[in-house]
């Protein structure tokens, strides 16, 4: 989980291996919370891909509504919850708010510094 355009997508590209989320440059690619199954080691996992969340004030779209509750609904399915942050704008007041919405869930957290050489 993270806000929108920072990598979650291709994050999850490059763990499932394999192009199976489409990827954009365009914030809003992904709208809704994608439950994608994967086997590692003889384990099985399903890895989450969501909606990026922006400030509260900065949703006016009932369809950007709709993908941010399908967003922390998806934390309660999960049992760990990366957030990524992008490397070159730093830790964001939104990013602070996800993290204090995270901790409060009980989940286990990783947090996930992307565009690091970018």
């Amino acid at each position: 989980m993270g806000r929108p355009n920072v990598g979650k997508s291709t994050l999850t590209n490059r763990i499932l291996g394999e192009e199976r989320i489409v990827v954009y440059d365009m914030p809003g690619t992904t709208r809704d919370s994608i439950y994608i199954p994967m086997e590692r080691d003889g384990r099985e996992y399903v890895l989450i891909d969501t909606a990026g969340v922006r400030k509260r004030g900065k949703i006016t779209d009932a369809v950007e509504k709709f993908s941010v509750i399908k967003t922390l609904q998806a934390i309660e399915d999960a049992n760990v919850v990366m957030l990524v942050i992008d490397a070159r704008e730093g830790i964001s007041d939104q990013d602070l708010s996800l993290l204090g919405f995270i901790l409060n869930s009980g989940r286990s957290l990783v947090i996930v510094v992307n565009k690091w050489m970018a």
